[in-house]
Protein backbone atom coordinates (compact mmCIF):
# COMPACT_ATOMS: atom_id res chain seq x y z
CA UNK A 1 0.00 0.00 0.00
CA UNK A 2 1.30 3.45 -0.91
CA UNK A 3 2.09 5.92 1.81
CA UNK A 4 2.12 9.66 1.10
CA UNK A 5 4.05 12.15 3.18
CA UNK A 6 3.38 15.82 2.40
CA UNK A 7 6.30 18.12 3.15
CA UNK A 8 4.98 21.40 1.74
CA UNK A 9 1.62 22.88 0.78
CA UNK A 10 1.00 26.47 -0.29
CA UNK A 11 -2.10 27.98 -1.86
CA UNK A 12 -1.74 31.44 -3.36
CA UNK A 13 -4.43 33.92 -4.40
CA UNK A 14 -7.24 32.23 -2.47
CA UNK A 15 -8.69 35.59 -1.44
CA UNK A 16 -8.29 37.19 -4.89
CA UNK A 17 -10.89 35.66 -7.24
CA UNK A 18 -9.57 37.56 -10.26
CA UNK A 19 -6.14 35.88 -9.99
CA UNK A 20 -5.37 32.27 -10.87
CA UNK A 21 -5.22 29.88 -7.95
CA UNK A 22 -1.73 28.49 -7.50
CA UNK A 23 -1.16 25.40 -5.43
CA UNK A 24 2.40 24.39 -4.70
CA UNK A 25 3.07 21.19 -2.83
CA UNK A 26 5.76 18.63 -2.33
CA UNK A 27 5.18 15.09 -1.19
CA UNK A 28 6.89 11.75 -1.09
CA UNK A 29 5.10 8.63 -2.29
CA UNK A 30 6.44 5.49 -0.67
CA UNK A 31 6.09 1.89 -1.83
CA UNK A 32 5.44 2.79 -5.48
CA UNK A 33 7.91 0.31 -7.00
CA UNK A 34 8.15 -3.45 -6.98
CA UNK A 35 10.97 -5.80 -7.89
CA UNK A 36 10.79 -7.71 -11.16
CA UNK A 37 13.13 -10.24 -12.69
CA UNK A 38 14.82 -7.48 -14.71
CA UNK A 39 14.73 -4.53 -12.30
CA UNK A 40 12.10 -2.29 -10.75
CA UNK A 41 8.71 -1.18 -12.05
CA UNK A 42 6.47 1.47 -10.55
CA UNK A 43 4.02 4.24 -11.20
CA UNK A 44 4.69 7.86 -10.34
CA UNK A 45 1.24 9.24 -9.65
CA UNK A 46 0.14 12.79 -10.22
CA UNK A 47 -1.28 14.76 -7.36
CA UNK A 48 -4.16 17.19 -7.28
CA UNK A 49 -4.52 17.41 -11.07
CA UNK A 50 -6.85 14.44 -11.19
CA UNK A 51 -9.45 16.20 -9.03
CA UNK A 52 -9.53 19.25 -11.27
CA UNK A 53 -10.03 17.08 -14.35
CA UNK A 54 -12.73 14.79 -12.98
CA UNK A 55 -16.45 15.14 -13.54
CA UNK A 56 -19.47 13.10 -12.58
CA UNK A 57 -20.57 11.67 -15.92
CA UNK A 58 -24.19 11.76 -17.01
CA UNK A 59 -25.34 8.44 -18.51
CA UNK A 60 -27.52 9.77 -21.34
CA UNK A 61 -26.91 13.46 -21.86
CA UNK A 62 -29.89 15.13 -23.57
CA UNK A 63 -29.07 18.80 -23.02
CA UNK A 64 -26.19 21.04 -24.07
CA UNK A 65 -23.36 21.58 -21.56
CA UNK A 66 -20.68 24.18 -20.99
CA UNK A 67 -17.38 24.73 -19.25
CA UNK A 68 -17.58 28.12 -17.59
CA UNK A 69 -14.21 28.33 -15.85
CA UNK A 70 -10.99 28.08 -17.85
CA UNK A 71 -8.48 25.64 -16.42
CA UNK A 72 -4.73 25.62 -16.83
CA UNK A 73 -2.67 23.04 -14.96
CA UNK A 74 1.09 22.66 -14.76
CA UNK A 75 2.78 20.03 -12.66
CA UNK A 76 6.17 18.44 -12.24
CA UNK A 77 7.24 15.14 -10.75
CA UNK A 78 10.90 14.76 -9.83
CA UNK A 79 12.11 11.21 -9.26
CA UNK A 80 15.60 10.54 -7.98
CA UNK A 81 16.87 7.35 -9.56
CA UNK A 82 18.21 4.77 -7.12
CA UNK A 83 21.96 4.28 -7.38
CA UNK A 84 22.91 1.57 -9.85
CA UNK A 85 19.73 1.87 -11.98
CA UNK A 86 18.78 3.57 -15.24
CA UNK A 87 15.41 4.35 -16.83
CA UNK A 88 14.26 2.14 -19.68
CA UNK A 89 12.87 4.38 -22.41
CA UNK A 90 9.54 3.24 -23.74
CA UNK A 91 7.39 4.58 -26.49
CA UNK A 92 4.04 5.80 -25.32
CA UNK A 93 1.10 5.09 -27.59
CA UNK A 94 -0.23 8.33 -28.99
CA UNK A 95 -3.98 8.76 -29.13
CA UNK A 96 -5.71 11.51 -31.01
CA UNK A 97 -7.04 13.95 -28.43
CA UNK A 98 -9.99 16.16 -29.26
CA UNK A 99 -8.24 19.49 -28.59
CA UNK A 100 -11.54 21.32 -28.93
CA UNK A 101 -12.19 20.40 -25.30
CA UNK A 102 -8.73 20.20 -23.75
CA UNK A 103 -5.06 20.21 -24.72
CA UNK A 104 -2.18 18.61 -22.92
CA UNK A 105 1.52 17.95 -23.15
CA UNK A 106 3.57 15.48 -21.12
CA UNK A 107 7.36 15.51 -21.22
CA UNK A 108 10.03 13.27 -19.69
CA UNK A 109 13.64 14.40 -19.21
CA UNK A 110 16.56 12.70 -17.48
CA UNK A 111 19.06 15.05 -15.86
CA UNK A 112 21.72 14.53 -13.16
CA UNK A 113 20.28 11.22 -11.92
CA UNK A 114 16.76 12.62 -11.74
CA UNK A 115 13.80 11.91 -13.93
CA UNK A 116 11.73 15.09 -14.45
CA UNK A 117 8.19 14.55 -15.64
CA UNK A 118 6.22 17.64 -16.58
CA UNK A 119 2.54 17.83 -17.39
CA UNK A 120 0.56 20.79 -18.76
CA UNK A 121 -3.03 21.03 -19.84
CA UNK A 122 -5.55 23.70 -20.70
CA UNK A 123 -9.31 23.47 -20.81
CA UNK A 124 -10.98 26.52 -22.36
CA UNK A 125 -14.47 27.79 -21.67
CA UNK A 126 -16.98 26.60 -24.20
CA UNK A 127 -20.53 25.65 -25.02
CA UNK A 128 -21.21 22.24 -26.51
CA UNK A 129 -24.12 20.17 -27.74
CA UNK A 130 -25.35 17.06 -25.98
CA UNK A 131 -23.89 15.01 -28.86
CA UNK A 132 -20.39 16.30 -27.91
CA UNK A 133 -20.61 14.99 -24.35
CA UNK A 134 -19.17 11.52 -24.99
CA UNK A 135 -16.16 13.01 -26.83
CA UNK A 136 -15.66 15.49 -23.98
CA UNK A 137 -15.63 12.70 -21.38
CA UNK A 138 -13.22 10.66 -23.53
CA UNK A 139 -10.83 13.62 -23.81
CA UNK A 140 -10.84 14.17 -20.04
CA UNK A 141 -10.22 10.47 -19.41
CA UNK A 142 -7.29 10.51 -21.84
CA UNK A 143 -5.68 13.44 -20.06
CA UNK A 144 -6.26 11.87 -16.64
CA UNK A 145 -4.53 8.69 -17.76
CA UNK A 146 -1.46 10.71 -18.82
CA UNK A 147 -1.01 12.09 -15.29
CA UNK A 148 0.35 8.79 -13.96
CA UNK A 149 3.71 7.71 -15.36
CA UNK A 150 4.86 4.09 -15.35
CA UNK A 151 8.62 3.90 -14.90
CA UNK A 152 10.76 0.85 -15.64
CA UNK A 153 14.24 0.73 -14.10
CA UNK A 154 17.03 -1.70 -14.97
CA UNK A 155 20.24 -2.33 -13.09
CA UNK A 156 23.24 -0.69 -14.77
CA UNK A 157 24.99 -3.15 -17.05
CA UNK A 158 21.70 -4.73 -18.23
Amino acid sequence: MAETVMSRFEAEALEIPSRPLQIKCSFVLKNQFHQTQDGLVGTLRGGLERYYLSTVPVASRLTPFETTIPLQLRSQIVFELPKGYHVVEKSEPTHKLNSRFITFQAKQQLEDGRLNLTFQCQRPVGQYSAADYSSYQDALAQVQSSIDHEVVLRADGH
